[in-house]
């Protein structure tokens, strides 16, 4: 398929992959699952902003899991675009805190906010707007 809708939901899993991926390393060293990289920290921190900031371009109306194959997005997005927009700018901002934090004091000074902010702020997305895989 090669609808701007299908392409949206493409672009979209591939940006939530690569998301995960960098919450995960955040998150991994922020909780003492994997060890700690200073570098990686703040880069994975930095690049999750970025990312986060991204999320919105993706919502594109009729790619919807009611409407695309494969989609696990509701279409309670676009019943609700402005929520869906703060969620996305509230994990930008989240990351930008820890980035900002590590910037400034190291893992150190924000391992709290990302051990505690940065999976409540994917989740409250997930479970507003992202079809379960249960």
């Amino acid at each position: 398929m090669d609808t701007p809708e299908y392409q949206a939901m493409v672009y979209r899993q591939s940006l939530m992959r690569v998301i995960a991926f960098k919450a995960g390393r955040v998150r991994g060293m922020a909780d003492g699952n994997i060890p700690v990289d200073e570098a990686e920290f703040l880069r994975s921190a930095n690049e999750l902003a970025t990312l986060a900031g991204m999320i919105e371009d993706g919502a594109v109306s009729g790619s919807d899991s009611e409407s695309v194959p494969g989609s696990n997005a509701l279409p309670a997005i676009w019943d609700d675009l402005a929520a869906f927009g703060e969620r996305a700018a509230n994990l930008r901002a989240a990351a930008e805190t820890v980035a900002s934090q590590a910037q400034a004091g190291g893992f150190a000074a924000a391992q709290a906010a990302a051990s505690g902010d940065i999976g409540p702020n994917c989740g409250g997305c997930h479970r507003n707007f992202r079809q379960s895989d249960d």
